[in-house]
């Protein structure tokens, strides 16, 4: 008799635990927060800026690849889950962290190294406020590099400037495009022109700040032009 019953309980506490493994798994599933990259997440807590000027907080999933896009918010206090257009995304923000919706052109072989480049629409993080006249950012993406089918993150930087035709049509420009120098002085010129406090203390800076644009890295470009972009927004 008491072999039976221990023979029960063993069977009613398995079945106990597997029912708890498969709720705890299933709840996970629903509940589970990740975010890879500003175009690849799931259930992230966010505030969405729509191109009618009106915002959606839930919790926001985006997959955005160059031939897919599937995006959708979850509002908990309703109960339902809302489907997204690419198209009608301004920008979203995550605790703080503000990210466009940008037109990245393949300005580099840099930023495909593998496959044929295309142009994309891409979420990337802002790194200057959203005033600014210089503006900047920053995105990743994933890359299978040679023969390897392990991919790797590869960091970009961007720049689109208010006085500039890529402005206009909601393009970045890639910090090492090869042209890349010659819009920016264009541009600086063009903030002069209207603001001569900026002129001088630009022609002020300029030689302490960098005597060697086409030769630095990345993260020391990008550290220049924040400096000349808050340069100009506080003599504005």
């Amino acid at each position: 008799m008491y072999k039976i019953c221990h023979k029960k309980y063993i069977i009613l506490l398995s079945s106990i635990t597997i029912f708890c493994l498969l709720s705890c798994s299933h709840l996970h599933e629903i509940s589970g927060a990740k975010f890879n990259n500003a175009n690849y997440f799931t259930e992230i807590k966010a505030k969405v800026y729509l191109e009618n000027n009106t915002s959606i907080s839930g919790y926001l999933t985006l997959q955005n690849a160059p031939a897919k896009f599937v995006g959708s918010i979850r509002l908990p206090k309703e109960g339902e889950r809302i489907s997204l257009v690419l198209q009608k995304i301004k920008a979203y923000d995550i605790e703080g962290v503000y990210y466009e919706l940008k037109f990245i052109e393949p300005f580099t072989n840099k930023q495909y190294i593998y496959g044929k480049p295309v142009a994309k629409l891409s979420f990337v993080k802002t790194i200057t406020p959203t005033h600014f006249n210089i503006k900047l950012y920053t995105g990743e993406e994933e890359i299978v590099k040679g023969k390897s089918n392990l991919p790797i993150k590869v960091t970009h930087y961007y720049a689109s400037f208010a006085t500039s035709s890529a402005n206009q049509t909601n393009s970045l420009i890639d910090v090492n495009h090869p042209n890349f120098i010659n819009i920016f002085n264009t541009t600086i010129q063009q903030l002069s022109q209207n603001n001569t406090l900026f002129a001088t203390k630009y022609k002020e800076q300029y030689t302490l700040l960098n005597n060697s644009f086409y030769n630095t890295l990345e993260k020391q470009k990008v550290q220049f032009l924040l400096k000349i972009a808050t340069l100009y927004d506080n003599n504005k």
